[in-house]
């Protein structure tokens, strides 16, 4: 099992309704192929990480990208707000970043994808 995480900083997309992202991030968390969802918020910190665990990490970044990144109303602000990370072979210790809202920043590739 591994874990993907979609970092989320409202302050990056102003105006956004945060709860929303939240609905969404839950509905995205429903599909079947991830086994587990949890949100850690720091407010005062102001970002919201949103955690997918799934066996195949690949179909789960392929889901976040489609359902949130590429979302017909919030995707565009999801971009600029947002980086995703997932663990690698040594947990977190290797993490590979699949988006940055820096978008300067050299992004890493899944393997088979």
């Amino acid at each position: 099992m591994r874990t993907l995480c979609l970092q989320f900083q409202p302050k990056l997309a102003p105006g956004i309704d945060v709860n929303a992202i939240l609905r969404l991030m839950l509905r995205i968390s429903l599909s079947q192929e991830i086994q587990g969802f949890s949100i850690l918020r720091r407010r005062k910190q102001s970002w919201v990480n949103f955690l997918f665990n799934s066996r195949e990490v690949g179909r789960t970044w392929r889901i976040v990208r489609s359902r949130a990144l590429a979302h017909h109303k919030w995707g565009p602000r999801l971009r600029r707000s947002s980086m995703v990370t997932c663990e690698g072979s040594r947990g977190w210790d290797n993490y590979l970043l699949l988006h940055n809202f820096d978008t300067q920043q050299d992004l890493d590739k899944l393997a088979g994808m």
